[in-house]
């Protein structure tokens, strides 16, 4: 019988070991919140071991995330640990030469070892900084987009 050992390499292992098989229904947590909530329990493996958490309710962004300046887009991925902890992981802004000039993207996070994601939040900074963890989801200036995941996909949302 095969194992999750067998996998030949650490990605396919994780790929196949951390799984979410429920869509959570992520959204604002209330009206002027900072925080996140999703409308039902989750169903998730951590190398291949089944694990359900309860709904999310009034869930912070994990602190320590960096302020993301006005006029950017940036990805923070949702994950649950083995203990169902929940944890979010900011993306990068990459700045690549493209053609006559500089372009400036964001990226997906990696997430570590031992987690699996279960949603990502899109946030464009329009006319106002965001502070994870600190400025209202529904702010005025911020477009807030919420992604149900199962992987970490390999296109941008």
């Amino acid at each position: 019988m095969s194992k999750l050992l067998d996998a030949v390499t650490e990605g396919q292992r994780e790929l196949e070991g951390y799984e979410n098989f429920t869509p959570g229904g992520l959204a604002i947590n209330a009206a002027a919140a900072p925080t996140f909530k999703s409308a039902v329990a989750y169903n998730y493996t951590i190398d291949g071991v089944f694990k359900t958490k309860a709904a999310l309710a009034a869930q912070a962004f994990t602190a320590g995330h960096a302020t993301q300046n006005i006029g950017t887009t940036q990805y923070y991925v949702i994950g649950l640990d083995a203990l169902g902890n929940v944890n979010t992981y900011q993306g990068a802004l990459e700045t690549t030469y493209s053609g006559a000039s500089f372009v400036t993207v964001p990226t997906l996070p990696d997430v570590p070892n031992g987690v699996c994601p279960i949603g990502i939040i899109k946030v464009l900074a329009g006319t106002v900084a965001f502070v994870p963890g600190t400025t209202p989801l529904d702010t005025v200036g911020l477009t807030v987009t919420y992604f149900d995941i199962n992987l970490i996909p390999s296109i941008l949302p």
